[in-house]
């Protein structure tokens, strides 16, 4: 995993990458550029880059300034007009079955 910004809202733990914002969501900030797969336990904000696949339990919300090159999975899926996916998206029962 690779990300191209220190001191944006990335920090590398000893279990792997996680990003977490002051509500306790985690979230890929707009400066972040990242290859690999990131799984979330709960909701996941993506405003950056990601080269991967994307597993959120709750809710994966992807903002207008997200770049996703991959397979997006969660049980809800919030879209800005503007983010940009290639990919694939599956959402509700169909991710909840995987």
């Amino acid at each position: 995993m690779r990300a191209t910004k220190p001191g944006s809202n990335l920090a590398v733990t000893r279990s792997g990458t996680r990003f977490v914002d002051e509500d306790g969501q985690s979230v890929v900030g707009p400066a972040v550029v990242m290859s690999g797969d990131i799984s979330v336990d709960g909701d996941l904000v993506i405003q950056g880059e990601i080269r991967g696949n994307v597993v959120g339990a709750d809710t994966v919300f992807i903002t207008r300034s997200a770049r996703l090159h991959g397979q997006v999975t969660a049980t809800r899926i919030q879209f800005e007009c503007g983010a940009d996916l290639d990919g694939v998206i599956l959402v509700g029962r169909i991710a909840q079955t995987d």
